[in-house]
């Protein structure tokens, strides 16, 4: 099987709190609620993938279920066909609100194929899907139909390997042969690509920008979605709210404090 899938339905987010801004403190000063800043909140939105196919070069095998534990490869092998991608989609309809830079995807790599490249620098880059009407592509995507994939160059050095009409790209990350942990990408292009979204869906693809050839190893990222539980995936996309939008959240959360304040007195 060239293919491997994981696939999760349900609890598949959750929420990490952060303290209010100063322009939210000021607010809760100006409405006599100083002790009341201690109980407010700002929420910031975690998201473990629908979605985490690796596909094969050239595979016309569809996806499956897959097993949750099983690693997703990722490869260039230039112009041999044994070069891999993970296809990644989002569920963002818990967002209400603009993301900001530090907004960051972050995977884990737990092991290699081989030790042919100790020591060498791969650098990974992740593309978003420009093209919303891609975004509601199915598990038994293959090389040939998955959006946004440039299916005639696949790895060829003179392009990224998907097609630029319909995608961004969103960061790029290195890594040392055989170095294994967390790893990231974050900054205005995430951001950005994340406040353009209108169908609450967003795809994205992680692939390798360096040519491994034959022997390198195929580097293997843990598992998207952890099916027994959802809270301890190895994807995981954080949206971050942007100042002005922490601020009104604060605002909004002081106000509610406030009426209920007045309710008891």
């Amino acid at each position: 099987m060239t293919i491997r899938t994981t696939d999760s339905r349900a609890l598949r987010r959750g929420q990490i709190h952060g303290r209010l801004t100063g322009a939210a403190c000021v607010v809760a000063l100006s409405l006599g609620l100083g002790p009341a800043i201690d109980q407010a909140s700002a929420a910031l939105l975690t998201i473990n993938p629908e979605q985490a196919i690796s596909i094969e070069k050239g595979s016309s095998e569809p996806g499956g279920a897959g097993n949750a534990g099983d690693p997703m490869n990722v490869k260039n092998a230039g112009t041999d066909r044994r070069g891999k991608k993970v296809w990644l989609q989002f569920d963002i309809s818990d967002l209400d609100f603009a993301a900001a830079p530090a907004s960051s995807l972050s995977f884990n790599i737990v092991s290699y194929s081989n030790t042919n490249r100790v020591g060498e620098t791969f650098t990974f880059a992740v593309y978003g899907m420009t093209d919303q009407a891609l975004d509601f592509w199915a598990q038994n995507v293959t090389w040939m139909d998955a959006p946004g994939n440039d299916v005639q160059n696949g790895f060829e050095s003179s392009g990224p390997s998907v097609n630029p009409a319909n995608t961004t790209l969103l960061g790029t990350f290195d890594v040392v042969g055989n170095d294994t942990g967390t790893f990231s990408i974050n900054g205005g292009a995430l951001a950005d690509f994340i406040n353009a979204d209108t169908n609450n869906t967003l795809t994205m693809i992680l692939l390798s920008q360096s040519d491994l050839g034959i022997p390198g190893p195929d580097v293997r990222f843990a598992k998207g979605i952890d099916q027994a539980d959802p809270a301890q995936s190895d994807i995981v996309l954080t949206i971050v709210p942007e100042p002005a939008s922490l601020a009104l959240m604060g605002i909004g959360g002081l106000l509610l404090l406030r009426r209920r304040h007045n309710s008891a007195a």
